[in-house]
């Protein structure tokens, strides 16, 4: 409801269920708390790791994602 209120983030179907496109607003609050998150990890020894954002459908399968977002 804030999100939408705030114009923080949309999301638009086409582009998929459940994803969102952060607006101007919403980006820079996500951009700040993720700052704070990444140095607090760092303090504490853990190290980023970052993987791909998209997937072959054989990994939503085997990770049994598929079964809840395959027909998105």
């Amino acid at each position: 409801k804030l999100g939408n209120e705030l114009n923080l983030f949309m999301f638009d179907e086409e582009a998929g269920a459940g994803l969102p496109f952060w607006m101007p607003n919403g980006a820079r609050i996500r951009s700040k708390l993720e700052n704070i998150l990444y140095k607090a990890h760092r303090k504490r020894g853990y190290e980023p790791v970052k993987g791909p954002e998209i997937l072959k459908s054989d990994m939503w399968h085997t990770s049994g994602h598929c079964a809840c977002y395959g027909e998105n």
